[in-house]
């Protein structure tokens, strides 16, 4: 995925590509962190794909930049949870094939 590393040597098209993937990526997490909130389903069962989602923005310079610019388009409660996150736990790069050539 071209971005992974920084997103400044997208074309538009690229960059609206890589903004909506991670936007709609976003946008389950958001969704089972409501649900979690709620009761409708536990921690055990969405840690993984948390950990997995935020280890995106923890570890590449475009994913980091894209939630700096992008965390605004979600409630203000989610946002601060997931840059609490960031703050406080490690994320080791889950999806290392995830963008690691330009070549895609």
């Amino acid at each position: 995925f071209r971005g992974r590393a920084d997103m400044e040597g997208l074309s538009p098209a690229e960059r609206l590509q890589f903004s909506f993937f991670l936007l709609m990526t976003f946008r389950r997490l958001e969704s089972l962190y409501i649900q979690r909130k709620m009761g409708f389903v536990g921690p055990e069962l969405t840690e993984g794909f948390e950990r997995s989602v935020i280890s995106v923005i923890a570890n590449d310079g475009g994913g980091a930049q894209w939630w700096e610019e992008g965390k605004h388009a979600f409630s203000s409660e989610f946002a601060a949870y997931v840059d609490a996150k960031l703050q406080t736990e490690k994320f080791p790069r889950i999806h290392p094939g995830f963008g690691d050539s330009e070549r895609a």
